[in-house]
């Protein structure tokens, strides 16, 4: 089984590969690790987690199609008659979404209450995008990562939040409260979540162990400052424990702000950049040309 604080470590030392063996969107790892008190993590295409509120289980976002049955054995194996009461999905991308499908089965066969799902109120408006553009989807997603299998196929049925919200939201569920911020970054409808009894930090895909996917030309707008000042609203929150929508946890308060706050910049040097050689009128084949990345910042082992 892999041992996801042992990783963890290694990445932040930068003594991992996370270019190719370890990459965060296409490295897998067998098993869960309980990261904490409570608290389980596991790490498909995505990384999503588990949270015991001491009255239920919370998932902080739900993996992808194919970690439905894995996350299911691993949960019930680490806590085996808890139930599942609610999840948060941070945006409405397929690597985040699915693993509470069995859970909600097993209610209804328990007779216990479905687990309710939260998420920004424009996430139902990208499941339907999804749904009316199946075709469109399965063909650029295969561009985008290699997809060379012949059955591949977007997904078609989407799990819809049950409560959505538009700025701030915050719920509690045993001891814990789950505070819920909106910020536009890699999507539109992105939550990151602050669990503040426990200083834990969600991010989903607004950190993601690499270079922000902040252009994607194939798909819809991403938003650069905005991106950048969530990232910097995080820091505020001194978080101890930051879980990532892609890659591995991050511990300590210092080493929190130090990967945040280098994001941010990142991001904002090449927002500024960009802007400035725009408004010279130069065209975009100039710009990209003359974009330069920040070697100090780019020797960070999550700016890769």
């Amino acid at each position: 089984m892999t041992d996801l604080l042992e990783l963890a470590e290694k990445a932040w030392n930068g003594e991992l590969d996370t270019m190719f063996e370890h990459h965060p969107v296409h490295s897998f790892y067998k098993g869960s690790t309980e990261l904490d008190k409570d608290l389980l993590g596991i790490k498909g295409i995505a990384g999503f987690y588990i949270i015991d509120s001491g009255d239920g289980l919370v998932m902080l976002d739900a993996g992808s199609i194919l970690d439905v049955e894995r996350a299911f054995v691993e949960v019930r194996n680490w806590r085996p008659e808890t139930p599942l009461v609610a999840a948060i999905f941070t945006h409405h991308h397929v690597d985040h979404i699915f693993s509470t499908e069995l859970f909600e089965k097993e209610a209804i066969d328990k007779g216990w209450p479905k687990p309710e799902v939260y998420g920004h109120s424009l996430m139902p408006d990208h499941f339907d995008r999804y749904r009316n553009t199946l075709g469109w989807n399965t063909a650029i997603n295969r561009r985008q990562f290699a997809i060379n299998v012949p059955k591949f196929r977007w997904p078609e049925h989407y799990r819809y939040p049950d409560k959505t919200y538009t700025e701030e939201m915050n719920f509690k569920t045993g001891t814990l409260s789950f505070e819920l911020h909106h910020a536009r970054g890699e999507t539109d409808d992105h939550t990151w979540v602050f669990i503040p009894e426990r200083k834990i930090l969600v991010t989903g895909d607004l950190f993601i162990w690499a270079v922000p996917n902040a252009g994607n030309p194939q798909k819809v707008q991403r938003y650069v400052s905005d991106w950048a000042n969530a990232l910097e609203k995080m820091i505020s929150c001194e978080a101890e424990t930051m879980l990532p929508g892609h890659g591995f946890p991050i511990f300590g308060k210092e080493r929190i702000k130090e990967a945040l706050s280098t994001t941010a910049e990142f991001l904002c040097d090449v927002e500024q950049q960009t802007l400035s050689l725009m408004n010279k009128g130069l065209s975009l084949n100039a710009i990209l040309k003359r974009v330069k990345f920040s070697q100090k910042l780019m020797e960070k082992p999550w700016l890769k």
